[in-house]
């Protein structure tokens, strides 16, 4: 299930649809649109409020809940929405400024009143060149594909909390069923032994053993019913519910320990998100170069208007044109920050790959440990605790054992399905970690 959701890892994140086409084709500022164009943007998962409490809950419907309902997958969209809004605006031209000039008056003599001055009423507009409209297009698409990547690394995260959670809860449930047995071979045992002593055929401390021994079953019954409520609390939290709006998990830990090389797993792994989105990140960075590149191409300001003059009642049109001259700030540091930045980004995705890389050498470890675990138990352990109980109990029926050897038997027994059942969880969290790294079922590979 893990695998199936993570598939998407491959391929592009949410990002521009629209707008990232046109950045990407347009070589010079008449090829950009000259007004707002239709934002085009996905509708945000739906959120159905609280959930019905239901009998049995899926791990499909506890990863879509999760999905669906995570604060920080809705925070990672609306983070997507606002750079589609910036995106917008970065390919919108700059707005022309109305003027407006009076001149000589309120002066000495003549000029002492407004009857000799001059009104210019103009228009003026910057003129941007070196292509900065495209390129602050550019820029600003790309930081929108970094946002989708940023959703994506959130999804898997997510993802793989609620896997775990729900490995962790299914476990809960299957030690609760061991130490029920438990309880229940203990009453068992008991009776057993009361029915001794009341012939007097044993004595009555073994009755107390007894009792000791069912007592701390019960005792350790509690504890797992207990935990098992907090963990379904914890897997309910991953969607936003205060409660835990289920009462059991369907499922049972499988048996399965068939585990890759690490070096085949290692080839996949540059399909993480948080090595993938360094490809967008350094065009990201490039752009940003170009633009600052483009910020030191002078630009000009254009104006054209009407001059009236007071005195004469006449009018004159007047045209102005400036640009700046580039004596003192040449964006030279800005350039310089820019391409640092292009080669930091070079050296942060070989140091994401080498994060990514140890921890699926540790997942791997941990995965490989838990199946040797697992193996052992069951071909091994599992066996020879239920044959030692087994030979034991047939032994103390024909009273060539205590119940001293009864219930530590007993006890070893329950303690190693204990252990499976725990050496299985580990197994499968660690395949869910493994196959979250690499964005792919382990069987695939």
């Amino acid at each position: 299930m893990l695998a199936l959701g993570l598939s998407g890892c491959e391929t592009r994140p949410l990002g521009s649809i629209e707008t990232e086409a046109i950045a990407k084709t347009a070589e010079t500022d008449r090829d950009l649109p000259r007004r707002e164009w239709p934002v085009v943007i996905e509708t945000p998962p739906a959120s159905h409020g609280p959930h019905a409490q239901v009998e049995t809950l899926t791990l499909r419907e506890a990863v879509g809940r999760v999905i669906n309902h995570s604060p920080a997958i809705k925070a990672a969209f609306t983070e997507i929405q606002a750079r589609r809004g910036e995106e917008l605006q970065a390919s919108v031209k700059p707005n022309p400024d109305v003027k407006l000039d009076v001149e000589d008056f309120l002066g000495a003599d003549t000029r002492s009143g407004f009857e000799a001055s001059q009104e210019t009423l103009s228009i003026v507009q910057l003129f941007e060149f070196g292509d900065k409209r495209v390129k602050r297009l550019r820029a600003a698409s790309m930081d929108t594909s970094i946002a989708g990547w940023e959703m994506e690394t959130i999804r898997v995260r997510e993802m793989l909390q609620a896997v775990q959670a729900y490995v962790e809860v299914l476990a809960a449930q299957e030690r609760l069923d061991v130490l029920r047995k438990s309880v229940s071979l203990g009453e068992k045992v008991k009776a057993a032994v009361d029915k001794r002593v009341k012939i007097g055929s044993t004595s009555a401390i073994e009755l107390d053993r007894a009792n000791v021994t069912l007592t701390r079953a019960r005792s350790a019954v509690v504890g797992e019913e207990t935990r098992l409520s907090g963990n379904r609390l914890r897997l309910a939290a991953l969607w936003g519910a205060r409660y835990a709006d289920f009462t059991r998990v369907s499922g049972k830990l499988g048996n399965g320990t068939d585990v890759p090389s690490t070096e085949r797993v290692l080839a996949y792994t540059d399909g993480n998100p948080l090595i993938a989105r360094w490809s967008d990140e350094i065009g990201r960075r490039a752009a940003q170069l170009d633009l600052e590149a483009a910020k030191s191409v002078r630009d000009f300001t254009v104006g054209g208007g009407v001059r009236r003059y007071e005195d004469t009642d006449e009018a004159a049109f007047v045209v102005s044109v400036s640009t700046p001259l580039k004596i003192f700030d040449t964006n030279a540091g800005a350039i310089t920050a820019a391409e640092q930045r292009v080669v930091k980004a070079e050296h942060d995705r070989e140091a994401a790959r080498v994060s990514v890389t140890g921890s699926v050498a540790e997942a791997m470890t941990n995965l490989r440990v838990a199946a040797a675990q697992v193996r052992s138990l069951q071909r091994e352990v599992l066996p020879a605790a239920e044959s030692s109980y087994e030979k034991t109990q047939a032994g103390y029926e024909q009273a060539r054992f205590d119940l001293l050897n009864v219930l530590d038997a007993q006890r070893t027994l329950f303690e190693v399905r204990l252990e499976l059942v725990n050496a299985k969880a580990d197994f499968e969290k660690a395949k869910a970690q493994v196959e979250a790294l690499v964005g792919r079922p382990l069987s695939e590979i």
